[in-house]
C-alpha cells in the first residue's frame, strides 16, 4: 500500500506519522521508493511526526534519499522534534540529507 502524499509550494510532500523500526521499515522503504519514482515534482519531503527515530528509519531515510538522487529528484527531510534531528545529527545522516526543523522551512529550501 502506497502512503497518502500531497503537494506544496511544487514539492511532494509525504507525511511518516509512525515510528520506523525494524518491524515496519521494508513497508515504509517500499512506500517512500514507490512514492519518489512515481511522482512529477523534482522536490520531495519527508515529513516525520514522530519524535522517535530509529536506526532502522535513519536507514529508511537514507534509501530515499538514493532513490531520489538516481532519479534526478532533491529529497528535503522535515523533522519537527528535536530528538529525532539529534538521531540523525548523532549518526551523521545529517551530512546526506538535507534536515529541516519544520515543513515550511523544508518547503521553501532550494
Amino acid at each position: 500500500m502506497t502512503r497518502p502524499t500531497y503537494q506544496a509550494a511544487g514539492c511532494l510532500v509525504v507525511p511518516v506519522r509512525e515510528i520506523v523500526d525494524i518491524a515496519n521499515a521494508a513497508r515504509v522503504r517500499g512506500d517512500l521508493t514507490t512514492v519518489i519514482r512515481r511522482c512529477t515534482p523534482l522536490r520531495v519531503v519527508v515529513d516525520l511526526h514522530a519524535a522517535v527515530l530509529t536506526r532502522a528509519g535513519v536507514e529508511v531515510l537514507e534509501a530515499a534519499h538514493a532513490v531520489a538522487v538516481e532519479d534526478g529528484k532533491r529529497l528535503r527531510v522535515s523533522a519537527r522534534h528535536p530528538l529525532a534531528r539529534e538521531v540523525l545529527r548523532i549518526t551523521g545522516a545529517d551530512l546526506l540529507l538535507l534536515v529541516h526543523a519544520d515543513l515550511p522551512a523544508a518547503l521553501n529550501a532550494p
